[in-house]
């Protein structure tokens, strides 16, 4: 009978050991003593033996009145260690899933979204080069190296050019529009218009008496004022500056250190802005009041030494 049992024992061992963890598992469930539990127990594979759980049981798995209790705690942990090993998929099914997800159809549109622009301008800039080379070579050009491989190394670059790009634009704008304003201010603030040729004081002085004789007295103030402007220009008193308005010219003339005394310009500027932009006071009168300050200024320059 003992080796009866024994040589069952035997032949459950070499059937487990060629069959794998379930035989284990049957094996020690047919246990019918500790003595054959032990042998059993410890004729496990190393990789069931080096399991944390496993070893713990095998540790504590000694003969005596409570083996069936170790015994069946063994089974259970290696039925459930079998219902794992099942329920995970086997490591040709993980790399074929991983192949799956690697098509194209997989992928999550976003991701490919926001680099699709760039994937398709490096091939159409490939497929450029290829017709050059082509065209160059004929058929038997090197086909340029595919957009994938470079792709990484130029997305920089191409920022990098888009940024600047950009940033020279802005500042074309930015300078034009200032300089279009800058221009626009002069021109409607001025006391000239662009067209408007230069003059001296004696040419400002005859077309005054021209527009004065045909009744146009607003013009011939206006042409009477700059020609006192003239004249303080003649004196090296203060420039005239034909792009700006005559209150710019009053207190350039007030702060310059060349002004003779006797000269107070504020009183006719402000008959010229009642005549010329208040359309006041246009009729000889006016005319005549601007002719005979021009006539005072004249002499004070003289006096002072200012204009021969």
């Amino acid at each position: 009978m003992i080796r009866a049992s024994a040589l069952f024992c035997f032949l459950s061992l070499v059937a487990a050991h060629a069959c794998g963890e379930t035989s284990w598992t049957d094996a020690l469930r047919n246990a019918e003593s500790g003595s054959e539990f032990e042998r059993i127990a410890q004729n496990l594979p190393e990789e069931l033996r080096e399991d944390r759980f496993l070893s713990s049981v095998l540790q504590n798995s000694e003969g005596g009145s409570n083996w069936k209790a170790k015994r069946d705690r063994l089974v259970r942990a290696l039925d459930a260690k079998e219902r794992t090993r099942d329920a995970r998929p086997p490591l040709d099914a993980q790399a074929a899933a991983r192949t799956i997800l690697r098509d194209v159809r997989y992928r999550d549109p976003g991701e490919s979204k926001g680099s699709s622009w760039l994937g398709q301008a490096m091939a159409r800039f490939r497929e450029l080069i290829n017709e050059w080379l082509e065209r160059i070579f004929g058929h038997q050009s090197l086909n340029a190296p595919a957009p994938g491989l470079a792709l990484g190394a130029l997305e920089p670059i191409v920022w990098g050019l888009l940024a600047l790009t950009l940033a020279v634009a802005t500042f074309l704008v930015v300078r034009n529009t200032h300089w279009a304003a800058l221009r626009r201010r002069k021109s409607v603030g001025g006391l000239l218009d662009d067209d408007e040729p230069d003059r001296t004081a004696d040419e400002w002085l005859s077309e005054a008496d021209r527009l004065d004789s045909i009744g146009r007295h607003r013009e011939a103030v206006r042409c009477l004022y700059i020609a006192c402007l003239v004249r303080l220009d003649d004196a090296r008193v203060s420039a005239f500056v034909r792009t700006e308005t005559n209150w710019e010219h009053v207190r350039r003339i007030e702060g310059s250190p060349s002004l003779p005394e006797g000269i107070e310009f504020r009183q006719v500027t402000r008959l010229f802005d009642r005549v010329w932009y208040g359309f006041l006071d246009q009729n000889p009168q006016s005319t005549a009041e601007l002719r005979s300050f021009y006539v005072h200024l004249m002499s004070v320059l003289k006096a002072a030494g200012r204009l021969l």
